[in-house]
């Protein structure tokens, strides 16, 4: 797995939190970044990719409802 490939998915994984969860670019790399997918993508980029960007999306914003409640 390239260190390109791990940077694509990453921006996938943004634009598709931006428009499932209707918020700006800037807010959802906030969220992204802090998120555990980050991790999971450095020590296991292969694990991450067997699943699209919407998946990961869906499970940060899942992630971050945890955190608030």
């Amino acid at each position: 797995m390239s260190k390109q490939d791990i940077l694509e998915m990453k921006s996938f994984v943004v634009d598709s939190y931006a428009t499932l969860f209707n918020c700006d670019i800037h807010e959802a790399e906030k969220i992204v970044s802090k998120s555990s997918f980050i991790k999971t993508l450095n020590e296991n980029p292969a694990f991450v990719m067997h699943y699209d960007d919407e998946y990961w999306a869906k499970r940060i914003n899942n992630e971050l409802k945890g955190y608030i409640h």
